[in-house]
């Protein structure tokens, strides 16, 4: 079992873990580009620009462990990895024009290999199952599928 490295937030690392041995890897993004996906240069403009503002030290930290967890691209056997990607994600050039084109050509690389299946949800849409947040299905190896989402409550 690979173990998430210590540097992940408490409430992150459980997810780490699942996600580092996971049969498959779904992902629903509909207002940024999934960790999975950003190279260094976007991944650093994410993590500048988080309210309230982290210090260079733990941006950097931030940065290498986003890094790391691409590392499921490369082992094997190979999850099957899908991404429904909102439109406006990839018109969103976060970091600048440089960082833009470097994040784009990260998804034409990643999009190639064959476990790896990206499709495009048109922004029009009036509406769409999961207008509240991003999420993540995972199925772990051994486990029942999990899903994760990063959302704020409100009351309801």
């Amino acid at each position: 079992m690979t173990k998430a490295r210590t540097r992940h937030p408490e409430w992150y690392r459980g997810y780490a873990l699942l996600e580092a041995e996971a049969l498959e890897l779904h992902h629903n993004c509909i207002h940024a580009m999934h960790g999975l996906l950003q190279p260094e240069d976007h991944a650093h403009a994410v993590f500048a620009k988080r309210r309230p503002f982290l210090s260079e030290e733990t941006i950097e930290k931030r940065v290498a462990d986003r890094l790391s967890r691409q590392q499921v691209f490369e082992r094997w056997p190979s999850p099957a990895v899908s991404y429904v990607l909102e439109e406006v994600v990839l018109d969103r050039p976060i970091g600048g024009s440089r960082v833009h084109a470097e994040q784009l050509r990260r998804l034409l690389r990643v999009g190639s290999m064959r476990n790896v299946e990206i499709q495009v949800m048109p922004t029009r849409l009036e509406e769409h199952p999961n207008l509240d947040s991003a999420f993540n299905l995972l199925t772990p190896k051994g486990h029942a599928q999990v899903a994760y989402t990063e959302a704020q409550g409100y009351p309801g």
